[in-house]
């Protein structure tokens, strides 16, 4: 009865180990913190491979109305294709201080090794006290 005991927690272990190692993009959809670990073991996972490029922003008027419009792309610079998370814009006033918070997607949903895809947001009617922003990746889950 022991015996069947270990057996049980045996493969329950090596499950749990073969779903870390064959597939980290699942596991850190499933446990956002676990890219901790992947980064202990010199792997990436999650939003790590991907990286900001151009990332630039700018005022325009449409009908009247101010328009914030902040654009760039997001290339994957790890060596296997990765999903692309929603892109989180943070707007910033003088201090640094977070006014509001807008997502935007990219255009890919799965971006393979080197490749890039941009992205684009318009905001309209933004605070007058932008100073700053700041763009994130979303987490998962």
């Amino acid at each position: 009865m022991v015996a069947i005991g270990w057996g049980i927690l045996g493969v329950i272990v090596l499950g749990v180990l073969g779903l870390f190692f064959l597939a980290p993009q699942t596991t850190v959809s499933i446990l956002p913190g676990a890219s901790h670990l992947y980064s202990m073991f010199g792997m990436q996972a999650g939003a790590q491979g991907l990286q900001f490029e151009g990332v630039r922003y700018g005022w325009t008027n449409s009908g009247g109305q101010n328009v914030l419009e902040v654009q760039g792309s997001v290339r994957n610079t790890s060596s296997s294709a990765m999903s692309v998370p929603t892109v989180i814009i943070v707007l910033r006033d003088e201090n640094g201080e977070e006014i509001s918070e807008w997502t935007t997607e990219v255009g890919a949903a799965e971006l393979a090794p080197d490749e890039d895809a941009p992205f684009l947001k318009q905001i309209p009617a933004p605070p007058s006290n932008v100073r700053s922003l700041k763009v994130r990746f979303a987490k998962a889950g």
